[in-house]
């Protein structure tokens, strides 16, 4: 078990003006001067943590009929198509799960109840955050993994893979105590800025597979979307 917390410097703004909507424009003089108040004040309130482990995994049939991917040592069998297709050709797979803790969910509260414009901009803020925490992740996974290939980050809940699956991953990774990440009964992540999700590891190399929204089971009700955007998965 790999867990650890971390300490970002600056946020990647490219990403941030896609979040807010801006395609092919830079924001105005007023929302660039939100997002540098805010940017300082997120980067000084959050605690980016993440855990993760490595386990052997393999495909399992009950009278030839899939059943889902089994995680060595543990109760976990992921189920669904996407996740299946996402693995293939893969005898490790690392579950993952990261949160900029609570400190970025009571910012974005108190922002809200003074201004929903800025309220907007901190919560891109912070999901740029978790993102580059995410990202950061993936690098030193990568680094543990030498001479292994990598599937993408695969989120709990995208496509056919249901999100029912989110507590038990974190159990499994001890994420309360090791980094404060819980789930609810609704099977919401809390702290809300965090993220659950699988990687896939190969001894040869994996074909480039389908993602985005052709795999995500929030596809038809997704604001990017509906903006002409593309979200990081």
């Amino acid at each position: 078990m790999i867990g650890k917390q971390i300490q970002l410097s600056k946020f990647n703004r490219e990403e941030l003006y896609r979040y807010l909507g801006y395609k092919d424009c830079v924001p105005d003089e007023i929302i660039s001067n939100i997002i540098e108040t805010y940017e300082e004040k997120i980067l000084n309130n959050i605690k980016p943590s993440y855990v993760y482990n490595c386990f052997d995994i393999k495909e399992v049939y009950e009278e030839s009929k899939y059943k889902g991917i089994e995680f060595a040592g543990t109760d976990l069998m992921l189920q669904g198509n996407s996740i299946k297709k996402h693995l293939r050709g893969c005898n490790k797979a690392v579950l993952m799960c990261a949160t900029l803790s609570s400190e970025a969910d009571k910012l974005i509260r108190r922002t809200e109840v003074k201004d929903m414009t800025e309220a907007l901009v901190a919560d891109a803020l912070a999901s740029v955050a978790i993102e580059q925490v995410c990202d950061f992740v993936e690098e030193n996974i990568k680094e543990y993994c030498k001479g292994q290939f990598l599937t993408y980050r695969f989120g709990i809940g995208y496509g056919d893979l249901p999100l029912l699956h989110e507590k038990m991953i974190l159990d499994i990774l001890n994420a309360g105590k090791l980094i404060g990440l819980y789930c609810t009964e609704s099977d919401i992540l809390t702290p809300r800025k965090s993220v659950v999700c699988v990687i896939g590891l190969s001894d040869i190399p994996i074909p480039k597979g389908q993602r985005g929204c052709a795999t995500c089971n929030m596809s038809k009700n997704c604001a990017y979307k509906k903006k002409g955007l593309s979200c990081s998965y």
